[in-house]
This record gives C-alpha cells, structure tokens and sequence, in this order.
C-alpha cells in the first residue's frame, strides 16, 4: 500500500482491507465459522506480553473456557527503515490457556529503565518454556517469566 500512494496510483480496497490489525483474526473466523470472540492487540516491542496478558484476563473472567493465544510477527519491510533485534524473523507461538493447566508461568512486570534486550520478547519467553525462566527489557519495562509445574 505505501509503494502505491509514494506512486500515485488507486489504493486496492483488498489491500486495505488485509492491513487493519484484525483481519487475520476475522477472516480465520469466518473460515472455521467460530463465532468465539477474538482480540487484536498492538503494543509495539512490548505486543507479546500485552497480547498474553489479555489472554490470561479472558481465562480468569470465565474459567471454564479454554483461551487460545496466538502471537505472530515478522520483520518490518526495509521501507520503514526499522533496525530489528537479532532472531527477528517471521515465527508465531501459540498457547492454549486452561484453568487446569499443570504447567504455570508467573509474569511479573516492573518499571525499569535498563537497556533494551537484543531479543524478540516472544523469544524470550520461549525461553522460560525451556529453561524455566526469563527475563526481557524494553520500553521503560522488565518483563520476568518463572514457570513451575
């Protein structure tokens, strides 16, 4: 879409309509016919967390219902001229959040001006999955994950 407004041409209502941030969640709706509700989150370097956050809010308002998460991301096109963090290529996680879940991850978030971490704060969390535990900096914040079984 910015290739064809610095060219001038008609914007391809197809394109717009793929842009917004919650069409992937829509139209995987409409294909599967689920009528569950979904949320799109966007919250810069912090996204991941945020996004997870919100997941584990919809569980604890009705935990009877299974919340499935889903993270995806991709390196911003070289037009925005965005420096990424290292292991910042297309990849997606996908949790599925029960009440009766055996594992659990404590999140804990502080306020903390340091250094910004040379991850993806997607991957830092996967490395609490493999390791039991992580910690990622960025945007004023330290987010800290400790999972026990």
């Amino acid at each position: 879409m910015l290739e064809s407004i610095a060219d001038k041409e008609t914007l391809s209502p197809a394109l717009f309509s793929m842009s917004v941030l919650n069409a992937s969640a829509g139209l995987f709706s409409m294909l599967q016919g689920n009528v569950a509700p979904s949320t799109a989150v966007s919250a810069g370097d912090s996204s991941f967390s945020y996004g997870l956050m919100e997941a584990c809010m919809q569980l604890a308002d009705n935990p009877e219902r299974p919340v499935l998460f889903i993270y995806a991301d991709e390196p911003a096109p070289a037009v925005y001229g965005v420096n990424e963090l290292s292991g910042c290529e297309a990849h997606a996680v996908g949790c599925l959040l029960e009440s009766s879940a055996a594992m659990r991850i404590n999140c804990v978030s502080t306020r903390e001006e340091s250094d910004s971490s040379e991850e993806v704060q997607s991957r830092a969390f996967l490395r609490c999955l493999d390791q039991g535990q992580a910690s990622w900096h960025g945007s004023g914040l330290t987010w800290s994950w400790t999972k026990s079984a």
